[in-house]
């Protein structure tokens, strides 16, 4: 068994507050997961807000494969991502994640690179991020 990460402690109370709990009217939230023969993964996170008239989301895809995991996600400010995981393949427990995101609208880039070592004694990650403006 592994050891959570730290942005993990307190998940579920922290929830309570994102999602089910506000004092304003008109806030609506849609949470949408789904799984298929566990390589194809989707989630979908929606919000309107009447108030402010603002409607925000982002839709991730995941399909795994044996070495890894293919990342796609969209939000709807445009951004588009695709990334690739690699689970496990240097050692046992050791994770290598890249990303590449892309907003059309800005021209805006940006490269993301990391790695995560987990095991039952420690949950260790690092990632470095390069961002890219069009001018």
């Amino acid at each position: 068994m592994e050891v959570p990460s730290f942005a993990d402690l307190g998940k579920n109370a922290r929830d309570v507050f994102k999602t089910a709990y506000h004092q304003g009217k008109g806030l609506i939230k849609l949470n949408v997961k789904t799984k298929s023969a566990k390589r194809f993964q989707m989630t979908s996170d929606t919000t309107l807000n009447f108030e402010a008239s603002k409607l925000s989301g982002l839709m991730e895809t995941k399909y795994k494969t044996d070495a890894g995991a293919l990342l796609l996600k969209w939000t709807t400010e445009g951004v588009l991502l695709l990334g690739y995981e690699f689970n496990g393949l240097l050692m046992k427990g050791v994770d290598l994640l890249s990303e590449c995101a892309y907003n059309p609208q800005t021209s805006a880039k940006s490269v993301k690179v990391g790695s995560q070592f987990a095991n039952e004694r420690i949950n260790a990650r690092c990632e470095i991020c390069q961002f890219m403006h069009s001018n």
